[in-house]
């Protein structure tokens, strides 16, 4: 029996050496498997954060440029602004000071007979018929004693803002010239701007 009981041991040894080892083999394997799905899940949660700031980086760079870009905007548009006054502010000092010479100027004897002159080659430009004459309420008097004696001109006033010249206009054949000092120093402006270097881009 004590051969028996020997044996007995022996393979209740190896049994148990096969066992423990089966076990180990497959605590290992189990280790192995919640480490790969650790790694996994360590590496998707990693994934999503990474993803999740790269995002917020973006949002908060196109913000960024976003807000840089209007602020240049800004600072544009106030610039432009501050030119365009001084440049009114320029234009207006300059225009007025051409305006009082003009005015000036209608108050001679010289300017008297410019107004004869450009009369007399409107009425002859505009040909027969209808005409109608408009000049300023300070050139209204002359100028109907120059169209005395031509029934078919009617002199009529512009208005009081205006400075020197005439518009003449055939009724009948609707053709009109203007030869005003106000609109004449209106074309001059644009000519003004370019030649002073005061024209403001877009």
């Amino acid at each position: 029996y004590r051969g028996d009981s020997m044996n007995a041991d022996t393979k209740l040894e190896k049994l148990l050496s096969i066992v423990l080892k089966d076990a180990v083999a497959e605590k290992d394997k189990i280790l192995d498997s919640l480490k790969q799905r650790k790694e996994q899940e360590y590496g998707a949660r990693e994934l999503e954060i990474l993803q999740t700031a790269y995002q917020k980086i973006q949002k908060n760079k196109a913000q960024i440029e976003k807000d840089c870009n209007e602020r240049v905007s800004k600072t544009v548009i106030e610039g432009k602004q501050k030119l365009f006054l001084v440049r009114e502010e320029i234009v207006s000092d300059v225009f007025a000071a051409v305006r009082n010479k003009l005015e000036s100027y209608t108050k001679t004897e010289e300017y008297r007979k410019y107004l004869h002159t450009q009369l007399d080659n409107a009425l002859e430009l505009l040909g027969e018929g209808r005409i109608e004459v408009k000049v300023t309420p300070n050139d209204y008097d002359l100028t109907v004693r120059l169209c005395s004696g031509r029934p078919e001109i009617t002199v009529e006033k512009l208005p009081e803002s205006a400075i020197g010249g005439l518009t003449a206009q055939n009724l009948d054949k609707h053709i009109m010239i203007e030869e005003t000092f106000s609109s004449k120093l209106e074309e001059q402006k644009d000519y003004f701007l370019q030649e002073s270097g005061l024209l403001i881009a877009e």
